[in-house]
C-alpha cells in the first residue's frame, strides 16, 4: 500500500511540474510574441523617418563636398579675375549654406522623432 501511495504521489508531483512548466513556456511564448510585435510596431513607425534621415545625410554629404570645392576654387588667384564667375560662385555658395542649414534642422527633427517613437513604444 505504501509503495502505491508513493508512486501516486510521485506521479502527481510530476504532473504538477509539467503543468507549471507548460504555464511558464506559454508565458515565455506570449512574452516573446509581444516583444516581437512591439519591435515591429517601432520599426513601422520609425522607418519613414529613418529613410528620410538617410536621404538628408546623403544630401548633406554632397552639399558639404560642393562647398569644399567652391572654397578651394575661391583660394585660387585666378578666381577673382572673372567677376561674373565670382558673383555666380558666391551666389551658389550662399544657396548651399542655406540648404545645409535647412538640412541640418530637418535632420535633428527627424532624429528627435525617431527617439520619441523608440522611447514611447
Amino acid at each position: 500500500m505504501k509503495k502505491k501511495e508513493e508512486a501516486e504521489s510521485a506521479v502527481n508531483e510530476k504532473d504538477s511540474k509539467e503543468q507549471s512548466s507548460d504555464s511558464k513556456s506559454k508565458k515565455t511564448k506570449e512574452l516573446k510574441r509581444t516583444e516581437a510585435e512591439t519591435r515591429n510596431k517601432i520599426y513601422r513607425l520609425a522607418k519613414p523617418y529613418k529613410d528620410r534621415t538617410s536621404k538628408i545625410e546623403r544630401d548633406i554629404k554632397s552639399s558639404e563636398q560642393r562647398l569644399r570645392e567652391i572654397e578651394n576654387e575661391m583660394t585660387s588667384e585666378s578666381f577673382f579675375k572673372d567677376s561674373e564667375n565670382v558673383i555666380k560662385i558666391n551666389k551658389e555658395f550662399s544657396e548651399i549654406k542655406k540648404k545645409l542649414d535647412n538640412l541640418y534642422h530637418e535632420w535633428f527633427i527627424n532624429n528627435d522623432k525617431i527617439k520619441e517613437i523608440e522611447k514611447v513604444t
